[in-house]
């Protein structure tokens, strides 16, 4: 996350305004929006030169960090319904965080603004022919953890394994793995770089906005109005990522949900073939929502749990 600031967010579609627009920018320590990625984008192009004016890229005082060993998951993919491995490797300071798509040839997909194609739904990246979809959990996770560097290898489809729907499960992997100081080619630590706003920001779609503002500590403050889905409702949520620890016990949990009288709709659009209430709460717009309340239930014991 950017060092030093605060950013209030009023979100009324959940994952598009977020996932569209502050998700792909924040994942990557290490780059900033490309020219020819902004031209693309039309009428959001001078939203986000505008934002970046703002801001500037400075030394955190700590080292860029990576993996102490590989790890690996294995799972089903929320959209696609195949399933696939995941390993996280260990990375050279420097290379970022990257995915090595491995299914016929390798091919590599950074994690970079420029490497965006999608945010219907979930986030996919793609370069060329190579596309890696729904990146959000894990990317949080490596987020949170501290994790500058890392490759991501996928193989068996071109989909991060949902696993239970929340970050919690990449969090237990990247811990399984361990952290380390990354180091360059010639051996050496690399410092860490930051994004720091220096002036207020806003970028906003709809009724639907993301405002940053320089502050003494990095504060997110997260606002959603579903008024007819009762389980969800209208919520905020503020968080300070002081540490590692903070995110896991109160951002890593949270699941992916679904309203019921949208599955068929969306699986007829091709979305959701691998969801099951294993990996998602699955919410009615009606007051009969008992397996949301429980699935919440299981989800809060879960984190109340953490060690």
């Amino acid at each position: 996350l950017p060092q030093n600031h605060t950013v209030c967010v009023c979100v009324f579609v959940l994952h598009r305004m977020l996932l569209r627009l502050l998700l792909p920018a924040l994942a990557s320590s290490h780059a900033f929006p490309t020219s020819s990625f902004l031209a693309s984008n039309g009428a959001l192009s001078l939203y986000f030169r505008r934002c970046f004016q703002g801001t500037s890229r400075e030394q955190t005082g700590q080292v860029q960090q990576t993996l102490w060993k590989p790890v690996s998951r294995r799972g089903i993919g929320l959209h696609s319904g195949e399933d696939a491995v995941l390993r996280l490797m260990p990375a050279l300071a420097g290379k970022g965080r990257v995915f090595a798509c491995c299914s016929q040839k390798e091919e590599i997909v950074p994690v970079l603004m420029s490497s965006v194609r999608s945010t219907t739904l979930s986030t996919c990246l793609g370069v060329g022919t190579a596309i890696v979809r729904t990146v959000e959990h894990l990317l949080s996770a490596l987020e949170g953890l501290g994790v500058d560097n890392c490759r991501i290898e996928i193989e068996g489809g071109n989909e991060v394994p949902i696993l239970d729907g929340s970050a919690m499960p990449w969090v237990e992997a990247i811990e399984e793995a361990g952290i380390c100081a990354a180091v360059n080619d010639a051996g050496n630590e690399v410092p860490r770089r930051a994004v720091v706003i220096h002036k207020p920001l806003q970028v906003s779609m709809g009724d639907s906005f993301v405002a940053a503002f320089p502050s003494s500590q990095s504060r997110i403050t997260y606002g959603i109005d579903f008024a007819q889905v009762h389980a969800i409702g209208s919520q905020w949520f503020s968080f300070i990522h002081c540490d590692s620890l903070a995110f896991k016990v109160e951002i890593a949990p949270a699941r992916t949900f679904g309203i019921f009288e949208q599955i068929e709709q969306l699986r007829n659009a091709g979305f959701i073939k691998g969801g099951s209430l294993d990996n998602a709460l699955v919410c009615r717009q009606a007051m009969h929502y008992i397996r949301c309340l429980v699935k919440l239930c299981w989800t809060v014991s879960r984190s109340l749990n953490v060690k």
